[in-house]
């Protein structure tokens, strides 16, 4: 795993954080806040970041899990070879 493998990783933990605390401002404001701040930081360095078909795609605009994003990526490059 490398560096922006990990970011990719630990922004859909906080979009995941976000979504169950939704009920408690305070939590809820926190994860927004460091995903925002993985956004940020993704976006500045990885250039390409959430092409679509890579695991940052779908983490970002499907919003799915990391271990569902990477099972859709590698999905998507057997796609792609056929």
């Amino acid at each position: 795993m490398v560096n922006g493998d990990y970011l990719i990783k630990k922004y859909a933990e906080a979009t995941q954080r976000v979504k169950d605390c939704w009920d408690d401002r305070d939590n809820r404001n926190y994860w927004q806040g460091g995903k925002e701040a993985l956004y940020i930081v993704l976006s500045e360095n990885f250039n390409g970041w959430a092409v679509p078909g890579s695991v940052g795609y779908y983490v970002y605009y499907e919003q799915m899990s990391y271990p569902d994003a990477l099972l859709a990526s590698k999905e998507n490059l057997k796609i792609k070879e056929i």
